[in-house]
């Protein structure tokens, strides 16, 4: 070989080495963007995933059990805010556990729609009766009793509003002990996780009289939501819309519901509580009467889901579901998830 051709072959060397160089480089930034890429996108699923709990469905439209399951197959009525309706309403097949939360005393999360216990189908812990002025005067206030009272208290008491119902004793529950039972029932009976829908029950009016100032409220709830590990399955809801604002410091993952109801004394804007609110909630949830296609169409176009209460007739979860609701509150999860599976008969 002369000295030309080993320099050439050199020179063809280098110049392959530099070529393989570059085509490694290049290879290591494909990679590098495409795992970004997916890093991002990952990140998004999971937010999104987090905030729109709708899209784990195996149904178009969620039903949510209200306050569990209150009433079966229209002859009874299970008492509301217990862990008896939240496992029927699991059987049943609702999507969604709706519940209630008050503060006792000793600042436990207590399941009830009140903030006391109410005269219609409780009594007190010594079985004594209760009328309104034992309320007026806060002797079972919840919020004046330790739980160990509240748990004494029989709050399964036939309602003299539905005199069908079928009695038996039961006292309010601890969220802590619902996410018990509710998970281990879950888990040895091969049931698919839900989600559950929890409403602080406050009010401005009740800071400090029925329920403890709204920021330590909301610290109790998520203290017993984030000690369960059941951040990623819990929406907050309210009317209250300081509720929202605290927990979406407390932790933005959380998906946020505004509860709307009618106010006789005021004329209906639906924006007025968006405004109050002063940020797009994650769903819209109002009284199924107060919602309009046109309502509807404006959530869809800022990406709010809309879940109506109380939906408990045939012919009103027709309108409503055809209109484009994502989801449901019902007092009759047995009708609304038939319903679901024949929504055109």
């Amino acid at each position: 070989m002369s000295l030309e051709e080993g320099e050439a072959n050199r020179l063809i060397a280098k110049k392959t080495r530099e070529r393989n160089t570059k085509n490694v480089v290049t290879l290591l930034a494909v990679i590098f963007v495409a795992a970004c890429l997916i890093t991002a996108i990952s990140i998004i699923i999971i937010i999104t995933t987090s905030k729109m709990g709708n899209k784990r469905l195996d149904r178009a439209v969620e039903v949510q059990g209200h306050r569990g399951c209150r009433f079966y197959l229209h002859r009874g009525l299970l008492p509301e805010n217990t862990i008896p309706a939240y496992i029927k309403a699991i059987d049943l097949g609702v999507d969604t556990l709706e519940m209630d939360t008050v503060i006792s005393k000793d600042k436990q999360v207590v399941m009830s729609h009140e903030p006391w216990l109410n005269s219609e189908y409780c009594t007190g812990p010594n079985g004594e009766s209760i009328n309104s002025e034992d309320v007026a005067i806060k002797n079972f206030t919840i919020y004046h009793m330790n739980y160990a009272d509240v748990g004494k208290s029989n709050c399964g008491h036939r309602n003299s509003h539905f005199p069908t119902q079928t009695h038996f004793p039961i006292a309010k529950p601890l969220l802590s002990d619902v996410f018990d039972a509710v998970e281990t029932y879950i888990a040895n009976n091969n049931k698919r996780k839900l989600w559950y829908n929890i409403e602080t029950k406050s009010r401005p009016e009740r800071d400090g009289v029925m329920t403890p100032p709204i920021q330590e409220f909301c610290e109790l709830l998520y203290n017993v939501i984030k000690s369960k590990n059941m951040t990623s399955r819990v929406t907050i809801q309210s009317f209250d819309v300081r509720s929202l604002i605290i927990f979406k410091k407390l932790d933005p993952s959380l998906p946020l519901s505004l509860l709307v109801e009618w106010n006789e004394q005021a004329p209906f804007n639906f924006k007025d509580k968006l405004n109050e609110l002063g940020f797009n909630p994650d769903i819209y949830s109002p009284q199924y009467k107060l919602l309009t296609p046109e309502i509807l169409s404006y959530m869809k176009s800022e990406n709010i889901r809309t879940v109506p209460w109380t939906i408990n007739t045939y012919d009103d979860m027709k309108r409503i579901v055809d209109m484009g609701v994502e989801g449901i509150i019902t007092d009759f999860p047995n009708l609304a998830t038939s319903f679901m599976k024949h929504p055109g008969h």
